[in-house]
């Protein structure tokens, strides 16, 4: 693949995809998290555009993937993982190596489980998988409580509410998060439209197993106390394959991007060698 920026549209089911592509290497694909927008990985895209094929998107609904038809349906893992296959194939370079953190992740685990055949590879990093864990009852209360605090209150409201539990700087702080206005209507998509859809989704783990070892569980290190680590300790030892910690929390990627550049890069490199030795 050719190196330098190049920007693609992909029809994914009746919706144009904006996809971008960086660099030149083994092709890695960034499942967006939360707002679904290509912007959220932007210093792990530079550091990952040194010696990888980079390709970033703007999720369904999000960003200038927009909906010909305005709505307000929910938008399902399925659609989503399904979208992500349509443009692995519209690339032309498949099987990938699929990265995912969060709402991503959750994306990438159904893009496995239904899609092996375009997946060299998934980085799957704290998916929020609720029904994995015991008090998950508990943390689905406290989402649809966010839900209804973002319908009735606002968005401004329900963002602050979610990143005062959330967020991370890497070192077991609090780190600040502030937003412009115009990410609210993002935010409110998220919250009103795939926010429930993610943290109910019930991966096929048993379909997933069959492809271990193109699966890689990732938890920050911030993490592991937390109920997002304890998703992964959970899926790792019900897919039966070691979890991987990184450098800091849930929010690793945008706060750790050197440590996370890192694991993708020793994780693309074991892969390929796999896939050179099985060709020889």
């Amino acid at each position: 693949m050719a190196s330098g920026i190049r920007h693609v549209v992909v029809d994914a089911d009746g919706v144009d995809i904006p996809v971008t592509l960086r660099g030149n290497g083994p092709l890695v694909l960034l499942l967006p998290g939360a707002t679904g927008l290509q912007t959220g990985y932007a210093v792990l895209i530079k550091l990952l555009s040194a010696d990888h094929t980079v390709a970033v998107y703007d999720r369904r609904g999000h960003g200038r993937s927009k909906e010909k038809e305005p709505s307000t349906a929910p938008l399902s893992i399925e659609q989503h993982a399904m979208d992500a296959a349509v443009l692995i194939d519209a690339l032309g370079e498949g099987p990938v190596h699929a990265v995912g953190s969060s709402a991503g992740a959750v994306i990438g685990l159904d893009l496995l489980a239904r899609y092996p055949d375009r997946v060299r590879s998934l980085i799957a990093h704290e998916p929020s998988l609720l029904p994995l864990i015991d008090d998950g009852p508990r943390w689905r209360t406290w989402y649809d409580d966010l839900v209804a605090i973002d319908r009735e209150v606002g968005t401004r409201h329900a963002f602050d509410y979610f990143f005062a539990h959330l967020a991370s700087n890497g070192r077991g702080e609090q780190a600040p998060v502030a937003i412009p206005s115009s990410q609210l209507p993002e935010w409110s998509l998220y919250f009103q439209r795939e926010l429930t859809e993610i943290v109910s989704y019930e991966p096929d783990l048993e379909q997933v197993a069959l492809d271990r070892d193109a699966f890689v569980p990732v938890l920050g290190a911030d993490s592991r106390e937390r109920w997002h680590g304890r998703v992964v300790l959970e899926l790792a030892a019900r897919v039966g394959v070691p979890a991987v910690e990184v450098a800091g929390g849930h929010l690793a990627p945008v706060y750790e991007p050197a440590a996370f550049h890192r694991l993708i890069q020793d994780n693309v490199t074991l892969h390929e060698k796999l896939r050179a030795s099985q060709l020889s």
